[in-house]
């Protein structure tokens, strides 16, 4: 759950979410991440959604509080 976000925040993301890509792919983890957005915030669920598109050997999964 992430108070705040901006497109800084976003390039570290993408490093995380790249780190486990090759830990996924390269070592056979299985990494699932789960993206909290409050049900109303549209804008967290694109960014998320976007996310999902750019990341293959990750489960992600977009969850509502």
């Amino acid at each position: 759950e992430l108070l705040y976000f901006n497109s800084s925040s976003a390039k570290v993301l993408m490093r995380i979410f790249d780190m486990f890509e090759e830990a996924a792919d390269e070592k056979k983890h299985k990494i699932k991440v789960n993206w909290r957005i409050d049900e109303e915030d549209d804008n967290m669920r694109e960014l998320g959604e976007e996310f999902a598109e750019d990341i293959e050997n990750i489960e992600f999964e977009i969850v509502t509080k």
